[in-house]
């Protein structure tokens, strides 16, 4: 996934529910998972306190919406992502 993908993908997680297929950094397995940073689908006290920039970082950090956890995905093992939800309330 090149620079300006992830980026779009990180900016789409701050608002959306996206689905995203990955290979798992621990088994080497390929995901699919429905994934987040939007507050509005994150359990109250588990968001994130700064916005990801792809240009800054090799990995995606995601709430995991099954699972209810978070997830560092490394973004050169995206294969495919695209948005399922987008979130009901107005941000800045």
């Amino acid at each position: 996934m090149n620079q300006n993908d992830a980026q779009e993908l990180m900016t789409a997680l701050e608002t959306c529910v996206c689905y995203v297929e990955y290979t798992s950094l621990n088994s080497g397995g390929k995901k699919q998972r429905e994934m987040t940073t939007c507050p509005e689908f994150i359990p109250s006290g588990n968001g994130l306190s700064f916005n990801q920039k792809a240009s800054q970082m090799e990995k995606c950090l995601a709430y995991d919406i099954e699972f209810e956890r978070w997830d560092d995905i490394d973004l050169e093992t995206i294969t495919d992502w695209h948005i399922i939800q987008e979130s009901d309330a107005e941000y800045e």
